[in-house]
């Protein structure tokens, strides 16, 4: 199961990082320097390990190494951020649910890589064809 949650996570990662980045570029969601798209990670508000929310798009956003493993993640700057993006009411159900149980098969995770795969295809030719 490890080698399919690291396939998840990486394109799952990858496919944050792209949609949020402007010509290779990403803005930590934490502390707003701006770092090369290969430079940044996918920062979680609620921890990784919290299966319900591991692939939750509103909770991971790019985060320089920084704020996201120097400073634990910058948990209430992150969580003001994710306030002024989505709501109160959206941040709180997200830490609901991520207390929730969920637990992933190998198929699953299979199948969430296979989609963040294609969503970033779809990304990078949609951003394509803007610049055609």
């Amino acid at each position: 199961m490890n080698d399919e949650l690291k396939e998840a996570d990486d394109a799952f990662s990858l496919y944050i990082r792209t949609k949020e980045s402007v010509g290779g570029y990403c803005r930590c969601v934490t502390c707003g320097h701006v770092f090369p798209i290969k430079k940044i990670q996918a920062g979680h508000y609620m921890r990784r390990d919290d299966m319900p929310t591991r692939y939750d798009q509103k909770n991971v956003h790019p985060q320089c190494v920084a704020c996201n493993c120097f400073k634990q993640g910058e948990h209430k700057k992150y969580r003001e951020v994710l306030i002024s993006k989505y709501g109160e009411k959206a941040v709180h159900e997200l830490e609901i649910k991520a207390s929730g149980y969920a637990g992933f098969s190998k198929t699953d995770l299979k199948d969430i890589a296979k989609i963040y795969r294609r969503k970033l295809r779809e990304l990078e030719n949609d951003r394509r064809k803007q610049n055609t």
